[in-house]
């Protein structure tokens, strides 16, 4: 089976490509070139990650998450789309962020695309989000008791690579469990202060054939990984 990651050096993208390594993972430099292909599965994982980034300049949000799934949508040769979103799509629909994630998702054909939207992750390449701010006692822009189901995105890497052809058109990859920013922050000793609503992103329901890691598995993994979290820099994305 042919397969493309577009966004294969990204977070998630490389994860995937970690868990498929005859795919062909697409990197900005190389996106021309491979947009002449043909694929069986093309997983487009290119779109960004950045609330604070999509809330500075949507205008900016817009072309990386709609117009570039347009064109991989329009322009792309393949039988099976499997596009990487965000709950934000479902929750946070008043924000650029979300509602961008959201226009993306419905340039999709159900008939032969999955969506797969996601929560909160952690991995060995993580250099930004809630996690990096909470390790930093930087101020965290959602409130305290929402409830966030981590994975490891590792684990949600190899379920995509493992479900490409699988899953139903729209699923959230995400813990059933949860476990809150206040807990969170309590558990490893954060500094951090918490400004904003609530905004839980957890699993509603659970994905076919996909047993999810518990929540809580994001304590001891942040424990182990605390100097080096406190070491990032960069913008605010909690």
């Amino acid at each position: 089976m042919k397969v493309a990651v577009i966004g294969g050096d990204g977070f998630v993208g490389s994860a995937i490509c970690r868990s498929l390594q005859t795919a062909l993972c697409v990197t900005r430099s190389m996106y021309a070139e491979a947009k002449a292909g043909n694929y069986d599965v093309v997983v487009h994982a290119a779109i960004p990650s950045a609330r604070y980034a999509a809330s500075k300049d949507p205008a900016a949000d817009f072309d990386q998450a709609v117009r570039l799934t347009h064109d991989v949508v329009q322009g792309w040769r393949y039988k099976r789309l499997v596009l990487v979103s965000t709950v934000s799509a479902r929750v946070q629909r008043g924000h650029p962020y979300g509602r961008h994630r959201r226009a993306a998702e419905a340039l999709c054909d159900p008939a032969k695309s999955t969506v797969v939207r996601l929560g909160p992750m952690y991995g060995p390449t993580l250099r930004k989000g809630v996690l990096v701010d909470l390790a930093r006692g930087r101020p965290v822009y959602t409130g305290g008791g929402s409830a966030y189901g981590f994975l490891p995105v590792d684990f949600v890497g190899s379920a995509i690579a493992k479900h490409l052809l699988l899953w139903p058109s729209l699923v959230e990859l995400m813990a059933t469990d949860f476990v809150r920013l206040t807990d969170l922050a309590d558990a490893i000793g954060s500094s951090s202060t918490f400004v904003g609503a609530d905004v839980s992103q957890h699993a509603c329901s659970a994905v076919p054939d996909c047993e999810t890691p518990s929540a809580g598995a994001v304590v001891p993994w942040f424990l182990g990984n605390w100097t080096r979290l406190t070491l990032l820099g960069g913008q605010f994305e909690s």
